[in-house]
């Protein structure tokens, strides 16, 4: 397997669910799925909306989906003690600004740039204060 080089974000994946999904962004997940990995803040992420789901065969799909897809096709990424280390400085720099933004993106943007990778979501803006204090790659799909 190659090296992971994409950092899949949670709505990434998730696009793959949808009833109607983005037919572009999906030939690019799947693609790019051998050069693509997820975070364990990812990982957590999808296995929560799972498990909030009511009992029924939506809830039978998405479970399916990730344990027999997800699992077994996206290696995940730790938060390990080296991007503790960017998230706490981008974080600190973020606050000395009066900037404040959800801590599961930084997280997932901390293991990212922990890993030379690049991040992939839907919501570029959502890390562009992120961008702004480091070396965070940041792309969109559905563009």
């Amino acid at each position: 397997m190659a090296r992971p080089y994409y950092l899949l974000d949670t709505n990434v994946l998730s696009e793959e669910t949808k009833l109607f999904p983005a037919q572009n962004v999906v030939e690019k997940i799947r693609h790019y799925a051998p050069y693509s990995a997820i975070s364990t803040i990812t990982w957590y992420e999808l296995l929560y909306g799972m498990k909030r789901l009511p009992d029924g065969r939506r809830k039978e799909f998405h479970q399916k989906y990730l344990y027999e897809h997800v699992q077994i096709t996206y290696p995940q990424i730790p938060f390990d003690d080296h991007a503790a280390f960017i998230a706490s400085d981008i974080g600190s720099k973020l606050v000395a600004n009066g900037i404040v933004i959800a801590s599961i993106d930084l997280l997932v943007a901390s293991i990212a740039i922990a890993n030379n990778m690049i991040l992939i979501t839907r919501n570029p803006k959502d890390y562009l204060a992120i961008q702004n204090v480091s070396s965070l790659m940041v792309e969109s799909w559905w563009e």
